[in-house]
């Protein structure tokens, strides 16, 4: 599956996932800046980013006690909600540069972009670590 080892890995993922948070955490500042400014269908894109920000926040506390333990259920269930994230996020974007041509005014600004392609490098290595979790307990057993 992957050169790297099972250490590797964890420390990969206990690497990225603070870089993910805290880049969630300057797209929630920026969102909130931006509720006022906002109107029409790039008001409601914005509070379902901003939802999505919230909720994936609280997904990434879960990532790094299942990296920590070995937890590979809690692992399978983050991977997922980095799966719909990266989806609805994507969805998002495309959306927001088919409707307005300045992107700064709209949903999809630049910390929306940057917190986007981490989110994909960490759903990769969450990926690749889950991957080589199942491959260890598929030995074990």
């Amino acid at each position: 599956m992957c050169f790297c080892s099972t250490l590797g890995l964890k420390v990969l993922l206990l690497i990225i996932i603070p870089i993910v948070a805290g880049l969630n955490a300057a797209q929630v500042a920026k969102d909130v800046t931006l509720l006022d400014k906002l109107t029409g269908h790039h008001h409601v894109i914005l509070i379902i980013s901003l939802s999505l920000c919230v909720f994936i926040l609280v997904v990434l506390l879960a990532a790094i006690y299942a990296a920590i333990r070995h937890h590979i259920l809690i692992l399978n269930a983050t991977l997922i909600s980095l799966i719909v994230k990266c989806i609805a996020k994507g969805i998002i974007l495309i959306v927001s540069i088919s409707t307005e041509d300045d992107i700064e005014k709209t949903a999809a600004h630049f910390w929306f972009i940057l917190c986007w392609i981490f989110t994909i490098f960490c759903m990769i290595s969450n990926l690749c670590f889950w991957l080589r979790l199942k491959e260890f307990t598929r030995a074990v057993d």
